[in-house]
């Protein structure tokens, strides 16, 4: 089954089980499906009791149509392959030698199909670097490589340590991090290109700063002869791009952006700008009918459609018909209240706004009075998905801070956001400087690169603190560092802005 049908799939099961009312994503349940199915677990026992309602369904519904999805061409090959040994026999006489390319990304479903395909004399090559496994967060597997032997006994180890991009400074750097994870296969990358640049640490007040040196830096060397597209800079998270976006743009220096959804295209980002549209004019419909009811709070699909109906009808906005007596008495009393507390809510913002009070701490407090971080934080999934949408938030609560600071009003803020997310789209089509997270970078090389945010908490993750698995930070930074052909510069700050707060790190 394609992609696509297997979205339409999973999105009218959705609004058959009641997902939609907690805006749940296709997406989210097929990575979690993807999941259970390449560690062969029964979907019934995915957490979530609703996924696991829908992924049971899913399942149910393939088998009807007589199909079968990517994972399970793998499970049900393995399995045919197991199970019945003239076919396994058929298939090792028809493929007799086998090779995999970046063999560190395989699961233990994918090894244990190559175990079924590869008998003996063992005619297997792999091809991969077990310092640059970077996606156990999606399932692979590193011990795949680290003891490939248990697996294919006596193979024979060709190390391929001659390195052709980087400079013998970059590498130095690269395997002084790297030797430090215990139980990798020993190696050392050789340089062939002799001498270079030596790797810069720099230590940053904060972020704004850290953002103005590296843009300031570009400037420069883009005067010295280097072209924009020689730069790339490089993130744990996506959150972190923000700042460099602003910086880049006040000096008009153009940027494509890789392997980041596009901020303003975050759900809680749209919840929250639309928020701040409210709070600086309630009478503009589509802002207000996105929060009315975001989060739930006693005003659902039918009393929005019947004011909207109402404000057509009087030819006023939807905000003069919520605050219509005459419309407020054809609902039913329990809808009105609804309506009037969140009418006395938005005039009681507004009001603090008049009064002189900051715009961003006004809009802080409107989202902690209404309990939207809560409300936002249990629609999450995973602590990856928690921390994500709380970071999403903060950084537009911050850049509102930011904005308000410099003088702006609420509507140049407004105005700046709607610019700013029209020049978002296509932004990996276009040229300039790259951005672009970790995980995006691997197999890539720039020239320059810019590696930020080297802190306990970003990079390694906090998560990786909590979980143990800092081996895997090291290899992603490890991965970062060798993207650099010549020059490699690495950031950290003493503090970071969050909520329009300094936080100490």
């Amino acid at each position: 089954m394609a992609g696509g049908d297997q979205t339409g799939m999973i999105r009218q099961l959705i609004v058959r089980k009641g997902g939609r009312k907690i805006n749940l994503k296709p997406g989210e349940v097929l990575s979690e499906i993807s999941k259970s199915k390449n560690a062969e677990l029964p979907l019934s026992g995915i957490d979530d009791d609703l996924i696991a309602e829908i992924a049971v369904a899913y399942q149910n519904e393939l088998r009807a149509q007589n199909a079968v999805d990517f994972d399970d061409l793998l499970l049900l090959g393995e399995r045919v392959l197991r199970e019945h040994p003239e076919v396994r026999e058929y298939w090792q006489e028809r493929f007799q030698y086998v090779t995999v390319d970046e063999f560190q990304d395989t699961n233990s479903l994918q090894m244990k199909l190559l175990q079924q395909l590869v008998g003996e004399p063992y005619n297997i090559c792999v091809v991969g670097d077990d310092d640059q496994s970077i996606y156990g967060w999606r399932g692979a597997q590193v011990a795949n490589i680290l003891e490939f032997e248990r697996f294919f006994p006596n193979p024979k180890i060709i190390r391929l340590e001659d390195n052709y991009r980087s400079t013998q400074a970059v590498l130095e750097v690269a395997n002084s991090l790297i030797r430090h994870n215990v139980g990798r296969r020993e190696k050392k990358l050789r340089p062939t290109i002799p001498g270079g640049d030596l790797v810069r640490l720099v230590s940053m007040p904060g972020d704004q700063e850290e953002a103005e040196w590296i843009v300031s830096e570009i400037l420069m060397q883009r005067e010295e002869g280097r072209v924009l597209e020689d730069f790339a800079i490089l993130f744990r998270t996506n959150v972190q791009i923000r700042k460099m976006e602003e910086v880049l743009r006040e000096a008009k220096i153009p940027y494509r952006m890789v392997g980041a959804q596009s901020f303003y295209d975050r759900k809680e980002v749209r919840d929250v700008l639309s928020y701040i549209q409210v709070l600086n004019q309630p009478e503009l419909d589509i802002p207000l009918l996105r929060v009315l009811n975001t989060p739930p709070r006693g005003i659902g699909n039918t009393s929005s459609m019947a004011a909207l109906d109402w404000s057509r009808d009087k030819d006023q906005s939807i905000w003069e018909t919520l605050i219509d007596s005459d419309f407020l008495a054809q609902v039913s009393s329990k809808v009105m209240k609804s309506i009037l507390t969140f009418t006395g809510q938005v005039e009681e913002v507004r009001r603090r706004l008049v009064d002189g009070m900051h715009a961003g701490v006004v809009m802080d407090q409107w989202l902690r009075e209404m309990d939207f971080h809560e409300w936002l934080i249990r629609q999450c999934k995973t602590d990856k998905e928690k921390d994500s949408r709380r970071e999403g938030v903060s950084t537009t609560i911050a850049s509102l801070t930011e904005a308000i600071k410099k003088g702006k009003s609420l509507s140049d803020f407004l105005d700046q956001t709607a610019l700013d997310a029209e020049k978002e789209d296509d932004l990996e089509k276009k040229s300039g400087v790259t951005l672009i997270t970790l995980h995006a970078a691997k197999g890539l090389e720039y020239p320059v690169v810019y590696l930020v945010g080297l802190e306990e908490g970003i990079l390694p993750h906090k998560r990786s603190i909590e979980e143990g698995t800092r081996d895997e930070e090291r290899r992603l930074l490890y991965v970062g560092i060798t993207r650099a052909q010549e020059k490699m510069v690495m950031t950290y700050c003493a503090t970071r802005v969050k909520v329009g707060q300094g936080r100490s790190l």
